[in-house]
């Protein structure tokens, strides 16, 4: 801001230049969100796993828990139904997952597996959450047309 004097010398207005940067934080909350993304599914990507992991490790909490999810045949899925179907497919499968899970769950891979990373204060593996995966998964399978692939 600057003043702006008369001829006497008294300060009668200031001037000032201000520049709207709105759009600017917007794209660089937008470029954030999707380096730490995948763009299809919109679950964190293994960048951000791997911050939260160290994060987690370097705070010495115990009882981490990772378990691997593979959706099998899943080429079959792009094969006969298209790719447009797949994709879809695997957002479905990501919101399902999401649904079903409250901790961190990472995309790795479009097409092979996702990973979740679960805190758990138990010192042994939480299987009911492993059947709870299956379970909503095998629910949502039959409840498709894509169940006849994994019929057989």
């Amino acid at each position: 801001m600057v003043p702006l004097k008369n001829i006497e010398g008294d300060i009668v207005e200031y001037i000032s230049v201000h520049t709207d940067i709105t759009e600017r934080k917007r794209m660089e909350k937008q470029l954030e969100f999707e380096a730490f993304h995948d763009g299809l599914t919109r679950l964190p990507n293994r960048e951000m796993l791997y911050q939260n992991l160290n994060k987690t490790i370097s705070k010495g909490t115990s009882g981490l828990v990772l378990l691997f999810l593979d959706c099998d045949n899943f080429k079959q899925i792009n094969d006969t139904y298209g790719h447009q179907v797949g994709d879809e497919f695997l957002v479905q499968y990501a919101q399902l997952l999401q649904r079903t899970i409250q901790d961190l769950l990472v995309q790795i891979h479009k097409k092979k597996s996702s990973l979740l990373a679960k805190q758990n204060n138990e010192s042994q593996v939480n299987f009911p959450l492993g059947f709870s995966l299956f379970y909503s998964f095998m629910a949502y399978i039959n409840s498709t047309k894509i169940c006849t692939l994994y019929k057989s």
